[in-house]
C-alpha cells in the first residue's frame, strides 16, 4: 500500500517494490502536485487515485524487471528448484557447467541479458581453447547444447516466477550436430580411454564425460 508525505504544496508518494535477495526493502517514490484551484475534496480524491496507480505501477515493475544478477539468481534457482525437483545426475551436470557460465554471464543483470550476449558465449565454446582437456579444440556440439540448456532453464524459471516475460535463449542458434561424426568420435575416444585406463570402463567413462564438458582429467575424476 502506497503512503504519502505532504511537502509544501506537493505530495511525496512512496510504494514498496518488494525485497532484494538480501532482504532489503526496495522503495520507489514520485512527487505529485495538485493543479491550482483544486478544492480540498478534489485534492484528496486525486491523491488517493495517484497512490493506487503508483502502487500498481511499482508492483508491476517489480515483477517485470528481473533486476538481479544472473549468477545470484541462478544460485537461487539451484536451491529452490534443481536441488529439490531434479535428480542427482542432473544436479551434478549443472554444477559442472555453472563456473564457465557464471564467468561469462554471472555479472550481468538478468533483465539486461540479450540473445547476443548468449550467442557470443555459445560461439566461443566451439573455438579452440574452450576445451580444457584438448586446448586445440572447442567443446562438442552436445556440450555446447548443454550449456545453452542450463542458461535457458534459468530464464524459464524466472519467467515462471513472474520476473521476466521473454527467454533470450529462444533466439540463440547452436552449431550443427553431426550425429554420425559424433558417434564415431565417441566410439574411438571410448576405446582409447579404456586402453589407457587398463581396461576399466567406469574410469574411462568418467574421463570421457569430463572431456566432453571441457574438464581436465584430474577434476573429472574428483567430480
Amino acid at each position: 500500500m502506497a503512503t504519502y508525505t505532504k511537502r509544501g504544496n506537493s505530495y511525496r508518494i512512496r510504494s514498496s517494490c518488494g525485497y532484494t535477495p538480501e532482504g532489503k526493502q526496495v522503495m520507489k517514490s514520485k512527487t505529485w502536485t495538485p493543479d491550482p484551484g483544486m478544492s480540498t475534496r478534489q485534492v484528496e480524491r486525486e491523491l488517493n487515485r495517484q497512490m493506487v496507480l503508483f502502487d500498481e505501477l511499482s508492483r508491476g515493475s517489480a515483477l517485470a524487471d528481473g533486476h538481479i544478477k544472473f549468477q545470484l539468481f541462478a544460485q537461487q534457482w539451484m536451491q529452490e528448484h534443481v536441488e529439490t525437483a531434479l535428480g542427482k545426475r542432473t544436479q551434478a551436470n549443472y554444477k559442472q557447467l555453472a563456473p564457465r557460465i557464471y564467468g561469462e554471464l554471472g555479472h550481468l543483470y538478468l533483465d539486461k541479458i540479450t540473445p547476443r550476449h548468449i550467442q557470443r558465449f555459445v560461439n566461443g565454446l566451439s573455438k579452440p581453447g574452450a576445451n580444457k582437456t584438448h586446448p586445440s579444440r572447442g567443446l562438442s556440439p552436445t556440450s555446447i547444447k548443454n550449456h545453452r540448456a542450463f542458461i535457458s532453464a534459468v530464464f524459464a524459471y524466472a519467467i515462471r516466477m513472474g520476473m521476466l516475460q521473454y527467454n533470450p535463449c529462444l533466439a540463440v542458434t547452436l552449431p550443427p550436430l553431426d550425429v554420425g561424426k559424433e558417434k564415431e568420435h565417441d566410439r574411438r575416444s571410448a576405446s582409447v580411454l579404456r586402453r589407457a585406463c587398463g581396461g576399466s570402463s567406469i574410469l574411462a567413462s568418467v574421463l570421457y564425460l569430463g572431456s566432453v564438458r571441457g574438464l581436465p582429467p584430474g577434476r573429472a575424476v574428483r567430480v
